[in-house]
């Protein structure tokens, strides 16, 4: 027990010692500390009060904002209604007139594609002919066409 006696003592009075040098000095720094506080609640107050202040006013100016977006959205509204009517107007004469272009290409094609398909048809029969004919035609028919050709020549057939 004697062992823990001087720690004790010697702990007592350290911390007496401390007390009594550092009380003043910390009653001060508390103090200080308090005005600090003090005055950044005062400002922090009087911000706020600013603040709503410019709130109320922001509002209004706000209120004032939504009426106008609102008259603009519906004047915008009657002008996209009018340019859609005008749209739709010239797309359906567009439409007529592309109607009436695509008629008249399509009836030229026609008559065009009509005779290109005549005339391949015919280059088409033509050399079927010729091919069938050198096939299935005969040194004898060959003589037989040669000598009729010269007949008619002569004659003027």
């Amino acid at each position: 027990m004697e062992t823990l006696l001087w720690p004790i003592i010697n702990a007592s009075v350290f911390f007496g010692l401390l007390f009594y040098f550092l009380r003043e000095p910390t009653k001060k720094m508390i103090q200080e500390r308090h005005d600090v506080f003090r005055t950044n609640l005062h400002r922090a107050q009087e911000e706020l009060a600013k603040a709503r202040e410019q709130l109320d006013e922001y509002s209004a100016k706000l209120k004032a904002v939504e009426a106008e977006i609102r008259a603009t959205q519906e004047l915008f509204k009657e002008q996209a209604e009018k340019e859609k009517k005008e749209i739709i107007q010239k797309a359906e004469k567009n439409i007529e007139s592309l109607l009436r272009d695509a008629k008249e290409s399509a009836s030229g094609l026609y008559g065009q594609l009509k005779k290109d398909l005549l005339v391949e048809l015919g280059a088409t029969v033509i050399q079927n002919a010729e091919d069938r004919l050198k096939k299935e035609l005969t040194q004898d028919d060959h003589s037989k066409i040669r000598k009729d050709f010269s007949y008619r020549v002569e004659k003027g057939l």
